[in-house]
């Protein structure tokens, strides 16, 4: 008994280190590691970072809010005995536009942080978003290409 506690609570203090090693503290939000290593940010410049992440998130989150609705909405034409294909079509465009629209933001807000930094800084900024992208594939089921280690928590 007393070693299968152990076991667990060995599992338990692994498990809660390696969640943190995928994260670091980034202000006050906590951010994947990949976003916040930027290396020589002086204070305007990270200053700067907050304020355009902030307005993005700010301008995301209601039309996240407004997706959700869509989709619902969406759901209930597709429940009824006889949808109507218009009605479903106009719901589905109406649903990829918010999409879109959040893609714009979230890379618009990236081309604004992208102008505040050096070109050392840039390379990096770029160099980590790429990771992101292979870290998110591999999420998905897709590797990362060989040589390019994802860093959630396989490799360092």
């Amino acid at each position: 008994m007393k070693i299968r506690w152990i076991v667990l609570m060995m599992a338990i203090v692994l498990s809660t280190s390696m969640m943190a090693q995928q994260h670091e503290q980034c202000g006050k939000a906590m951010k994947p590691a990949h976003e916040c290593r930027i290396e020589g940010l002086t204070p305007d410049q990270q200053g700067a970072i907050k304020k355009v992440r902030n307005e993005v998130k700010q301008q995301n989150l209601q039309l996240k809010a407004d997706l959700e609705i869509k989709k619902a909405e969406l759901d209930k034409l597709l429940l009824a005995d006889k949808p109507v294909e218009k009605e479903v079509d106009k719901k589905i465009e109406e649903i990829g536009a918010l999409k879109m629209q959040i893609m714009k933001n979230k890379t618009h807000g990236e081309m604004r942080i992208r102008e505040l930094l050096t070109p050392e800084q840039r390379l990096q900024f770029d160099s980590k978003k790429d990771m992101k992208k292979q870290c998110d594939k591999k999420d998905k089921g897709d590797m990362p290409k060989q040589g390019q280690p994802c860093k959630h928590g396989d490799s360092k």
